[in-house]
């Protein structure tokens, strides 16, 4: 007894003395040590469903799910609501992931796309530097796991796979961005292949001033990265198979997206209320210039939140208050009439102009001509004008010329698909 005691203990200070030298290796050598412990599972549990939230009910399952993984380990204090929700989570441009075991959500992470308010994370890191190559930002935030299942059939892998498909074959988005705690960089990195922003940790003030750490990950390369890192290794140990190769269909449940339209969920008046008022702070929090923004992506009333019951006064209204419908297109952009064409993003559309993310430099004024695709061999051609811009590498256009049957035709089924996401939520 004395001896299996004696055993004990000096097992459990190896093992101390073993992660503090592990700790001060160099990176490479955690890397290798952290990848040696994979153990990815070759399909998915019966038990298990990852989708995006579509229902009240699971909205308010992971955000209670977050705020109670949050209060845990003390980034969030103790809520009267019992749940933690940000302002980013009311735009319909937020996708907000679970993963359900036996109907209950136990795993969720929330996906924000770029918008003309930013990313939770450029409070501390600036990205303009990523925008000005014209690429498409995410961030990863709200990641929570329920107590009991962490570590528990590879919930954490499913969730990002998950994630990544969205982000890729729904959003076309090219890079993610993350803020995480120093003490998880190393996963991060060491598994999933991001790269720091800089070397410099921050005090994040939306967690209680908690250590934040910024990385994002190239998504244009993550395939050959994957591969080059993984490609040789055992299934089990096979990051490059998992998020690129082995099909997950009897869990995975993706949303339909047409029209490369970049939301998956609409809001109701009600559902905002209950969030926004009801159950937290956020309308005071924002900022007039952030309201405007979120009222411009919705047709009910800003002040009385009144449902829009008619469709034709939804589709004048959004006619006349200039609606903005969040999209996700690639496209090419001639400026002044040159042979010289750059990428670019078109993220949202309305009657009279789009909103465009581009490497090129433009200034108010200048004429461009934009092609890009609305459907499955049906591009569209714009010319436009410049009426803004912002060191992030946004521009706001003014339409000048197009085939109006065809672009309003667009604009239409696109608002139509709003109109219908919110009654069909309202009802249920």
């Amino acid at each position: 007894m004395i001896m299996r005691s004696v055993i004990k203990e000096l097992k459990r200070r190896l093992r101390r003395l073993f992660f503090f030298f592990l700790k001060w290796s160099p990176s490479f050598v955690r890397f290798q040590f952290m990848r040696s412990l994979l153990r990815l599972p070759s399909q998915a549990p019966p038990e298990l469903e990852v989708k995006l939230a579509q229902t009240k009910e699971e909205f308010e399952q992971a955000f209670i799910l977050v705020q109670d993984s949050y209060s845990a380990i003390g980034l969030t204090a103790k809520s009267s609501s019992g749940l933690r929700a940000t302002k980013f989570h009311l735009f319909p441009t937020t996708a907000v992931i679970i993963a359900k075991w036996n109907d209950e959500v136990v795993g969720t992470v929330s996906h924000i796309l770029d918008s003309s308010i930013g990313l939770p994370v450029e409070d501390l890191w600036p990205l303009e530097s990523f925008r000005k190559k014209g690429e498409r930002i995410a961030e990863i935030s709200s990641f929570a796991i329920k107590k009991g299942f962490r570590g528990h059939q590879s919930l954490l892998f499913f969730l990002t796979r998950f994630t990544l498909d969205y982000a890729m074959k729904h959003l076309h988005v090219d890079r993610w961005a993350i803020a995480t705690h120093p003490r998880t960089k190393d996963f991060y990195q060491g598994i999933l292949c991001f790269k720091e922003i800089d070397k410099s940790i921050k005090s994040y003030s939306s967690v209680r001033g908690a250590k934040a750490f910024g990385q994002t990950l190239n998504l244009r390369q993550l395939r050959s990265t994957f591969y080059k890192v993984y490609g040789h290794k055992k299934q089990s140990q096979n990051i490059y198979r998992f998020y690129f190769e082995t099909q997950f269909e009897n869990c995975f449940q993706f949303p339909h997206l047409d029209l490369y339209r970049a939301f998956s969920h609409v809001w109701t008046s009600e559902e905002l209320h209950y969030f926004m008022r009801d159950k937290s702070d956020l309308h005071e929090k924002m900022t007039s210039r952030e309201k405007n923004v979120l009222y411009g992506m919705y047709y009910f009333d800003q002040a009385n939140w009144t449902y829009k019951k008619n469709k034709r006064d939804c589709l004048n209204r959004s006619l006349h208050q200039g609606m903005r419908v969040s999209v996700s297109c690639p496209t090419q952009i001639q400026l002044n009439d040159t042979f010289d064409r750059w990428e670019g993003s078109v993220i949202n559309v309305s009657r009279q102009g789009v909103g465009i993310v581009t490497s090129l430099d433009m200034t108010v004024g200048d004429v461009t001509s934009l092609r890009f695709q609305i459907g499955p061999d049906k591009p569209i051609f714009l010319k436009a004008q410049v009426r803004w811009c912002s060191q992030q590498h946004r521009y706001g256009l003014r339409i000048l010329k197009s085939d109006e049957v065809l672009w309003f035709k667009y604009i239409e089924s696109l608002e139509t698909l709003l109109i219908k996401d919110q009654r069909e939520r309202r009802a249920s």
